[in-house]
């Protein structure tokens, strides 16, 4: 049997449980890294705010992938503008609390300088649908421990 090392394991916190965007995620985080890697996903059991931050705090993560706009936020106030400031506040609360990489997925209007207040809140890099998924790549490597030993 040859001495085979074994694979780093990789956590992710996922806002969006669906399969394809598990898949989407887990494929783009093998491709980011340099080795071969086991990737684990935690999805809440809802898109509420309160079960995203519940999975959050139950888990050991090394980084998040929220999918802003499809989180239901505590006001229920499904309105663009609504969703945008809730999500930048939901955006630092889980910055501050467990200083880890936050990844930001959004189909928002970017003309208010939402992307930039999403990165002004903790976000590391933030992404607006649609995009290349390959385009994560560079900043997977950057902000996790993808490539780290």
């Amino acid at each position: 049997m040859p001495n085979s090392k074994p694979k780093k394991v990789i956590t992710v916190l996922l806002s969006e449980r669906e399969a394809w965007f598990i898949d989407l995620i887990s494929e783009t985080v093998h491709q980011a890294a340099k080795s071969q890697v086991r990737v684990i996903a935690y999805t809440p059991k809802t898109n509420d705010e309160d079960a995203v931050f519940q999975t959050a705090s139950r888990h050991n993560w090394d980084f998040a992938v929220l999918f802003l706009n499809n989180i239901h936020y505590a006001s229920g106030n499904r309105d663009a503008n609504a969703i945008a400031h809730e999500s930048i506040d939901f955006v630092m609360k889980m910055a501050v609390v467990f200083e880890k990489p936050i990844f930001a997925l959004h189909g928002l209007n970017e003309e208010s300088g939402y992307e930039a207040r999403l990165r002004q809140a903790g976000a590391v890099a933030v992404y607006g649908i649609p995009f290349p998924v390959d385009a994560m790549v560079p900043a997977l490597r950057k902000y996790s421990r993808i490539t780290m030993g």
